[in-house]
C-alpha cells in the first residue's frame, strides 16, 4: 500500500536534514527547499491520484517517484550567478534512490526500475513542451520509460511548486497528457506493449530495432514493430554476460556459483572515464580482440568491471552484435556498503536503454 502523507517520509535522517536545507530559485520554487517541494508534491500525489487510471503498481511507482524525484539536489545545487541552480539532479539522484528502493523489500525489482527511470527522466515533459519537440523524440524516449507515467508524475510535479506562469505549465502538461502521450501510444503502443514486443523479438529483430533506436529512424521501428515475427527465427550461437553491480564478495560468489565455465575478461584499473587517451584505446582493443577469439569458437563469456561507462558499454555491446553474439546484462542488485561505494555508483551509474542489451535480468543479492 501507499503511505499516506502525513507518516514520517521513508528517507534517512541525513538525507531529510540535507534536503531541508537544499534551498531552490524562488522564482520556480517559491514553496521553499527542496524536503518542502517534496512534500508538496506527495500532497498532490495523496490528493489528485484517483483523477487518473492506475494499477495499484503504477500508483506505488508513482509515490516513490515523488519520494525520490528530487534527492539528487542534495549534491547537484550550486549557487551560480546569483541564483541556486541544480543542473544535473536527475542523475544525480539515481544512485541514492536506488540505495533506498534496495533497503525496501516489497518493492519489487521491476518496480524499483521504472522509479529510477522516472527519477532520471522526470523533468522532460515541462521541458520538452516547452521547446516544441517532435514526436518522433517523444517515441524513442517512450521505448526507454513509460511516456504515460512519465506525463502523470510531471503533473504532480509542478502542482507541487508555487512558481511564475504556473498555469501556463500546467497546461503545458495537460496537452503532453491529453495528446502527446495518447498519439505516441497509437503509432508504437504502451511501454509494457513496446518492452514485450522486443523481448519476444528473435536475436537479428533486436539488433535492427536497437540499430533503429540509435539511427533515431522511426518509420524503420514501427515497421518493425509491426512486421510479423519470421518463420524460422535467427539465433546466436554465444552469449556476452555483463554483470552490473559493485564488485565484492557476494558478487564473486554468485558468478563462480552460475557461471563457472565462462572465461573471463576483467577490467581492471582507472575507470574507463578517468583513463587517459592511449590507456582507453588499449582497453578498447583488448576488449575487442578477447570478443573476437571467444565469438570464433562459439565460446560464452563474462566481462567483468565495476565501472561501466556509456562509452565503454557502446563499444562492448557494438563488438558484441558485430561478431554474433548475444548480449546479457545481469543487474546484481545489492546496497553500497561504504561511502566511497556510494560515490563510484553515483559517479558511474547509469541506467542503460532497456534494448541495450539482448536480455536483461535482474538478480538481487541478499
Amino acid at each position: 500500500m501507499i503511505p499516506t502523507f502525513e507518516k514520517a517520509l521513508p528517507l534517512p535522517a541525513a538525507l531529510v536534514e540535507a534536503l531541508k536545507k537544499t534551498e531552490q530559485n524562488p522564482r520556480y520554487h517559491a514553496e521553499g527547499n527542496v524536503y518542502n517541494h517534496i512534500l508538496l508534491v506527495l500532497k498532490q500525489i495523496e490528493e489528485y491520484l484517483d483523477r487518473f487510471d492506475l494499477t495499484e503498481e503504477e500508483r506505488i511507482v508513482l509515490y516513490w517517484t515523488g519520494l525520490l524525484h528530487d534527492i539528487g539536489k542534495a549534491t547537484a545545487t550550486k549557487w551560480q550567478n546569483g541564483r541556486w541552480k541544480a543542473h544535473g539532479h536527475e542523475i544525480a539522484g539515481i544512485a541514492p534512490a536506488r540505495e533506498i528502493l534496495l533497503n525496501q523489500p516489497e518493492i519489487t525489482s521491476q518496480q524499483r526500475k521504472k522509479i529510477l527511470d522516472l527519477v532520471r527522466w522526470h523533468s522532460v515533459p515541462r521541458k520538452w513542451m516547452a521547446r516544441q519537440a517532435s514526436l518522433e523524440e517523444y517515441i524513442l524516449l517512450h521505448t526507454r520509460t513509460d511516456l504515460r507515467l512519465l506525463g502523470i508524475f510531471g503533473w504532480f510535479d509542478m502542482a507541487g511548486r508555487i512558481c511564475d506562469r504556473k498555469a501556463e505549465n500546467m497546461h503545458l502538461l495537460d496537452t503532453f497528457n491529453q495528446e502527446i502521450v495518447p498519439e505516441v501510444i497509437r503509432q508504437v503502443g504502451s511501454f509494457d506493449t513496446l518492452q514485450k514486443a522486443y523481448q519476444q523479438a528473435d536475436y537479428q529483430r533486436k539488433n535492427t530495432l536497437w540499430s533503429a533506436y540509435n539511427w533515431k529512424n522511426v518509420r524503420l521501428l514501427k515497421k518493425l514493430l509491426q512486421a510479423p515475427a519470421p518463420a524460422q527465427p535467427v539465433r546466436s550461437h554465444w552469449f556476452c554476460v555483463v554483470p552490473i553491480g559493485l564488485p565484492n564478495e557476494k558478487l564473486q560468489q554468485y558468478l563462480e556459483q552460475y557461471f563457472p565455465q565462462h572465461p573471463r575478461f576483467q577490467l581492471s584499473g582507472k575507470p574507463y572515464a578517468e583513463a587517459d587517451h592511449t590507456a582507453r584505446q588499449s582497453m578498447e582493443r583488448s576488449m575487442r580482440n578477447f570478443i573476437s577469439v571467444y565469438a570464433e569458437s562459439s565460446r560464452s563469456i563474462l566481462i567483468e568491471g565495476p565501472f561501466w561507462k556509456k562509452e565503454l558499454r557502446e563499444i562492448m555491446t557494438q563488438a558484441v552484435r558485430h561478431q554474433g553474439g548475444q548480449l546479457h546484462f545481469l543487474y546484481l542488485e545489492q546496497g553500497s556498503e561504504t561511502s566511497d561505494d556510494h560515490r563510484n555508483l553515483q559517479k558511474y551509474l547509469q541506467l542503460p536503454h532497456p534494448w541495450e542489451a539482448h536480455k536483461l535480468e535482474i538478480q538481487e543479492l541478499r
